[in-house]
């Protein structure tokens, strides 16, 4: 599913002047962990509590907080991310304090590929999940994107598609992507030393 493009402001935004604060979301599996490893070797703070540890399907961590968790409850804890990065997965978004500034990176990957390394992942941890209908989850996905795409522009965020395999085939130029979208001189070839194509694991073939 392809989202509409962006408007770029034209004026340098400072992120700890204008309380802005930098969101990673997107379906579970999406590359969500990824680009904020990525964010983290251009310099910029990230929200994490580091209380979930690596394992073989995030080797590098899954840099989460998990104040994120009850966001949907209570969404006072996220003024204490202003200036940082912090990961959400897209079903959160919804809930988010519309009095401050935010700046979100929406990971985008096939939704098969998606579900396949899910299955994988719920397979290894021995959750019931992982015998659910693919076709019904899929069907589920693509009516929550939409929603999620009427809610970012319903609700004027500021925000860019990120498609994982081509972060993945040019990590350079998404991350030249991400400085310009968030107006602010990144490190770019730090951002694309994190990308492994190795652990590109699940994709779909031609």
């Amino acid at each position: 599913m392809d989202f509409p493009g962006l408007a770029f402001p034209g004026y340098l935004l400072s992120m700890k002047k204008n309380n802005q604060i930098i969101i990673v979301s997107g379906l579970p599996r999406s590359g969500t962990s990824l680009m904020m490893q990525m964010l983290q070797a251009a310099g910029i703070a990230l929200y994490t509590d580091n209380k979930r540890r690596a394992d073989i399907h995030n080797p590098q961590g899954y840099f989460e907080h998990q104040q994120v968790k009850n966001l949907a409850h209570n969404n006072a804890w996220i003024y204490e991310a202003r200036g940082k990065a912090v990961k959400i997965v897209s079903p959160l978004l919804f809930h988010l304090a519309q009095d401050l500034s935010y700046k979100i990176i929406f990971m985008q990957r096939d939704l098969d590929e998606l579900i396949t390394s899910q299955n994988k992942m719920l397979r290894e941890g021995h959750k019931n999940e992982a015998g659910e209908n693919n076709i019904d989850i899929k069907k589920y996905y693509l009516k929550h994107l939409s929603a999620v795409e009427k809610w970012l522009r319903e609700s004027d965020m500021d925000y860019i598609i990120v498609s994982f395999k081509a972060l993945i085939s040019n990590p350079a130029e998404v991350a030249r992507q991400i400085s310009h979208f968030i107006q602010a001189p990144l490190q770019i070839e730090k951002m694309a030393a994190v990308v492994n194509p190795s652990l590109y694991r699940t994709q779909k073939k031609g």
